[in-house]
């Protein structure tokens, strides 16, 4: 079984796959099969081998590309499913059109149903965050908006600091204006991804 590797293939198919740095003994010992089941499990496209070989090739080793060919064309069995496609859509990963044409449709059917998932859910974190922000920035004007009130009838405040006052206030006004005019159309905009988000979920529970 491919999985069941030596610990010292195992812990090389970590390092490779991790680090451009390659030692001597990675490139004379590694399990170059098990190698390639690792990167084809994990979608890696094939000219990470190209990487591999010109790293062992500085240590005078050549790579045996048929036992990592061999071993990634086995991790692709595994990684190009519909479920693992939705994963990866889902998580945002990016594509790298390595699963065979037989394989790749039924990949990519999950794929772009996870991706629609993932952007509608980021959409949905990107507005709330949006309306924390703004609602967190009205707060801090409010409080300053009070401060300068406070100093604008004060005793001591000359004529020139209440006209300086008077400007930072209206300015401050301003502000408070167009965050509560984009306040409702993020609103708006979340009510949309809420309802666009509750549709997807309910298609993926019908197909699935």
């Amino acid at each position: 079984m491919l999985r069941q590797t030596s610990l010292l293939a195992a812990a090389a198919v970590l390092h490779l796959a991790g680090c451009a740095c390659i030692s001597q003994s990675e490139c004379q010992y590694s399990d170059w099969r098990a190698v390639g089941y690792e990167d084809g499990s994990l979608g890696r496209p094939a000219h990470d081998f190209g990487t591999y070989r010109k790293r062992c090739a500085d240590h005078g080793v050549t790579p045996d590309f048929g036992a990592y060919q061999q071993g990634r064309e086995a991790g692709l069995i595994e990684y190009c499913q519909e479920s693992r496609g939705f994963q990866e859509g889902s998580a945002g990963r990016s594509y790298a059109s390595v699963c065979p044409a037989d394989s790749e449709v039924k990949f990519l059917y999950g794929y772009h149903d996870g991706r629609t998932l993932h952007e509608l859910e980021s959409g949905l974190r990107s507005t709330n965050r949006r309306l924390r922000n703004h609602e967190g920035r009205i707060k801090q004007i409010d409080f300053e908006l009070a401060e300068k009130t406070n100093a604008l009838i004060g005793v001591t405040t000359t004529r020139e600091e209440r006209l300086r006052l008077v400007v930072l206030a209206t300015q401050l006004a301003e502000e408070r204006s167009t965050l509560k005019s984009e306040i409702s159309d993020l609103l708006a905009q979340r009510e949309v991804l809420q309802a666009q988000l509750a549709t997807a979920r309910q298609e993926l529970l019908t197909k699935r």
